[in-house]
């Protein structure tokens, strides 16, 4: 999945790369009630490969990001929405989960976010040049930037360390970005740091 934005964004392409794990699942979900302006919602914190950023007021709609991608929700599928900033969070998930969650918590209303837009927000706010990568057990989100500029966001399918190393090799080839760093926080990531400098040098924890 490919990158969003308004005037933070550098170059706004559409990509998807959707892979499931040896047993068949793609996502997890965590949920958290908040009280926000006297009303309470539930945020929904989606942890999968099949989500994208996409302009806050401009730009295709999530079904059609989608079926840029060549993907097709199906019969079992939802894609859900959340505004995050800049952007808007799209995500592809399984109608019974979504059902679940709502039949949960009575009705409230549903805010989704993800560690994609963890990076995005680190990105644009700090302004970086560079890579921020934010790590699950399965997967790797990573942000490429421009003194702030998003290049390009992505929710990639990593389930072992040398997936990771070979994800960020792919992306540093294709965004490279002279004189930045990598930012790296998340599961395990005091352990993969030494790994993640010794093939792309400096590396801060976050």
């Amino acid at each position: 999945m490919q990158v969003t934005g308004s005037n933070q964004v550098a170059n706004i392409r559409y990509g998807l790369s959707i892979r499931q794990g040896s047993d068949g699942q793609s996502f997890s979900l965590t949920e958290a009630t908040l009280t926000e302006g006297g009303e309470s919602i539930v945020e929904v914190s989606i942890d999968t490969p099949q989500q994208m950023l996409l302009p806050a007021t401009e730009g295709p709609s999530a079904e059609e990001a989608f079926a840029m991608c060549g993907v097709a929700k199906g019969d079992e599928m939802q894609i859900v929405e959340s505004a995050a900033g800049a952007w808007r969070l799209a995500a592809l998930l399984p109608t019974v989960a979504i059902e679940r969650i709502t039949k949960r918590h009575g009705g409230l209303a549903l805010r989704y976010t993800s560690p994609l837009v963890a990076a995005a927000e680190r990105t644009t706010g700090q302004k970086r040049t560079g890579y921020t990568l934010i790590l699950t057990k399965r997967h790797l989100y990573v942000v490429a930037s421009r003194e702030g500029a998003m290049l390009y966001a992505a929710a990639l399918h990593c389930p072992t360390p040398a997936d990771l190393l070979y994800s960020l090799a792919t992306v540093k080839e294709e965004y490279p970005l002279e004189g930045g760093r990598v930012w790296l926080s998340g599961r395990q990531a005091a352990e993969l740091r030494k790994e993640v400098k010794r093939y792309f040098g400096k590396t801060v924890l976050e």
